[in-house]
């Protein structure tokens, strides 16, 4: 997105996984750089989502004072509040932009390449699997849903992949489901979205909550647990139901499809006054030009 928004600004852009310094570069922007374990200390402008200490599997021997020049630019009020408590005054405010009107996915084929039938509930998880996204709440909120929804087979579907390090807590957590559970791609997010009937963000701390825009985007119901920044999204014009009472959910299926589509076109429409990809290079010009102040 940034990259994009750069060019469309008029400026040639590399882009580079490497940590190089700047050399003949006239603006030096680090994207996500707990990402780097070397990233370099004279950018221009630091790109943050999660910050160091924030990730107990990123490790790093370095912390913010390492961008001593840089001005910091992060996606949420909740971590310009963080930096600034750490002793950084330039920190800028700068949110993450969607495309709020995606294509859409092709929902009756991907249902039924996954063996989905179609009165099956799915509710999808589209994150991989690890601790950190807590599929654990993903299963405890389906058992109790379970008890809700009689008349038609309920799914657990968590995009993947699992990784090694966490196949052990995983398979634990796939005994205690009283569903059944599946982990597959789609083949795009698209089908992804379009195939589920909601979508469950059990994280506890994440960064942004992307899947909760994404979930808004293609007109999905979204449960969430509780998360630090859930508050803004919430102020923001994002509506979600909670993880700790599905007769929410319940409710929401319940009602004619008429009136879900006017409640989730609505949520679409308030999301567009602070996270449309539409308005994001106006913004990232209009910082550009503080930066140069």
């Amino acid at each position: 997105m940034w990259a994009r928004a750069l060019r469309s600004l008029g400026h040639d852009v590399r882009s580079t996984d490497q940590a190089a310094s700047g050399g003949d570069t006239d603006l030096l922007v680090v994207h996500d750089p707990l990402m780097l374990d070397d990233p370099p200390a004279d950018a221009d402008i630091v790109r943050w989502r999660d910050l160091p200490g924030q990730r107990r599997d990123l490790e790093r021997t370095w912390d913010v004072d390492r961008f001593r020049t840089a001005l910091h630019v992060t996606p949420t009020l909740h971590a310009r509040r963080e930096l600034e408590a750490r002793g950084v005054e330039r920190v800028e405010f700068l949110p993450d932009a969607f495309d709020l009107d995606p294509p859409l996915g092709n929902r009756d084929h991907t249902r039924a390449s996954l063996g989905f039938h179609a009165d099956d509930v799915v509710l999808l998880q589209p994150t991989v699997v690890s601790e950190r996204k807590n599929p654990a709440g993903a299963v405890r909120y389906v058992n109790e849903l379970s008890k809700f929804i009689r008349n038609r087979p309920l799914r657990l579907w968590i995009k993947g992949p699992v990784d090694d390090d966490h196949a052990g807590m995983f398979a634990k957590v796939v005994d205690r489901c009283a569903v059944p559970v599946m982990v597959q791609e789609a083949p795009t997010a698209a089908d992804a979205y379009a195939a589920c009937d909601a979508v469950i963000f059990p994280a506890p701390a994440d960064a942004f909550g992307d899947v909760i825009l994404e979930g808004v985007a293609h007109r999905r119901p979204v449960v969430s647990s509780e998360f630090p920044v859930l508050s803004e999204l919430i102020a923001g014009g994002i509506r979600t139901l909670p993880i700790d009472d599905p007769t929410a959910l319940v409710k929401f299926l319940g009602q004619r499809e008429s009136s879900r589509r006017t409640h989730l076109d609505a949520t679409a429409r308030r999301a567009r006054v602070s996270y449309s990809q539409d308005d994001f290079v106006g913004r990232v010009g209009e910082l550009l030009t503080r930066v140069a102040r």
